[in-house]
């Protein structure tokens, strides 16, 4: 759910995310969170998705599965300087309440 870091490795901390379980959930908690004020977004689309790639003609011979799973999971939380312990609250309290509801349906 939360990101690791190896204790062999260090974090540049450009972002902080969380990964949902599958697809479905992703949009419905990015859906839940803007309901609430919180602008997440999903992180990215793989590169062997896009247009560019796609216009350019190449074609994927393996199977990138893993790329697909965390860009359908990944959310992109609101991470800058100027975020307030108030607001980490408000946005950990609104995940935590999401799953909270989905787990008692």
């Amino acid at each position: 759910f939360f990101p690791v870091i190896p204790f062999y490795s260090s974090n540049n901390a450009h972002m902080f995310y969380v990964k949902a379980n599958n697809l479905v959930e992703r949009d419905m908690l990015l859906a839940f969170l803007k309901s609430k004020g919180i602008y997440a977004v999903f992180h990215y689309l793989p590169l062997h998705q896009s247009d560019f790639v796609k216009k350019m003609g190449w074609s994927q011979k393996t199977s990138l599965e893993n790329s697909i799973k965390f860009s359908d999971t990944l959310i992109r939380l609101p991470f800058y300087i100027g975020l307030s312990n108030d607001e980490i609250n408000f946005i950990t309290d609104n995940i935590l309440s999401f799953y909270k509801k989905i787990n008692l349906s």
